[in-house]
């Protein structure tokens, strides 16, 4: 049988059930808040922040709505496995929450969204996000153009970056899009603080990091900061009230008081 409870999604991901429940709403409000969902993200979100405790009401929602979603994951042929590593972002996000607010809840409810219609799936030790190109790749003599398909790699935070994991993680969504998730894409793509060349001055020679992005042809940064955000927890004005609990904190902390900078990389892997 097709069905999850919100308790056996809760247990399997790792999330204690009393955190989901802590934004509980009435049927009525949820049922409103579901067909906005549907028809309208961009005005459920809004609906959304005018709760009081949105943090909550989301992983609430979030947990509810995931549980439902189970009945369409089993009907696309979509393994248990493959389910819960993909609802396991909740718990992932629901960590952060707790660090950035002191309290459960979902402060990223926009980015967790996304399992709900299947839009994401974490395959091993990488996410996959159904997308296209936006901006043109020049890669061997071929041009793949904005709006050709492709698939968005994501790194979920919690775990090494084991260069095994990874290969086999890339091997299992060559065969998912083909078999399971038809998607026709031209290759993968990323744009992430693990791709940007600067940390080759950064990391000893052999690191996983470097070893992921040798898996890429890195055509571009994007200047942000999310290096800081991923690595220190959260960005700050000022740098020198960065922790240095870690070698990379203490190597990328002084190469930012020395004025240099960690961008996004932009990388990308042809099928």
């Amino acid at each position: 049988m097709n069905e999850m409870t919100r308790e056996k999604l809760c247990a399997r991901i790792g999330l204690p059930f009393s955190y989901a429940q802590m934004g509980k709403v009435p049927e009525e409000k949820e049922r409103f808040l579901w067909r906005l969902f549907e028809d309208d993200e961009k005005a459920f979100y809004h609906a959304l922040e005018q709760e009081e405790t949105p943090y909550q009401t989301a992983l609430y929602l979030y947990v509810k709505w995931g549980a439902q979603a189970y009945a369409s994951y089993k009907e696309a042929g979509i393994s248990d496995e493959v389910y819960y590593d993909t609802f396991r972002d909740l718990e992932i996000w629901c960590d952060h929450c707790i660090r950035e607010t002191g309290r459960p809840g979902m402060k990223q409810y926009t980015w967790t969204s996304l399992p709900l219609k299947r839009k994401i799936y974490r395959l091993g030790r990488l996410q996959y996000e159904p997308g296209v190109f936006r901006e043109p790749v020049e890669y061997e003599g071929r041009t793949y153009l904005p709006g050709s398909a492709a698939l968005e790699v994501h790194i979920p935070e919690g775990e090494p970056l084991d260069p095994e994991k990874v290969e086999e993680s890339f091997a299992r969504a060559r065969t998912f899009f083909t078999d399971t998730v038809p998607f026709a894409a031209e290759g993968f793509f990323c744009e992430s603080w693990l791709l940007s060349p600067k940390l080759k001055q950064l990391l000893p020679e052999g690191a996983n990091i470097l070893r992921f992005q040798d898996n890429f042809f890195v055509y571009g940064e994007i200047d942000a900061r999310q290096a800081e955000e991923r690595v220190f927890g959260k960005v700050l004005e000022d740098i020198r009230d960065y922790p240095e609990e870690t070698s990379l904190q203490k190597s990328l902390k002084q190469y930012l008081e020395q004025g240099g900078k960690v961008g996004m990389g932009c990388g990308f892997i042809p099928f």
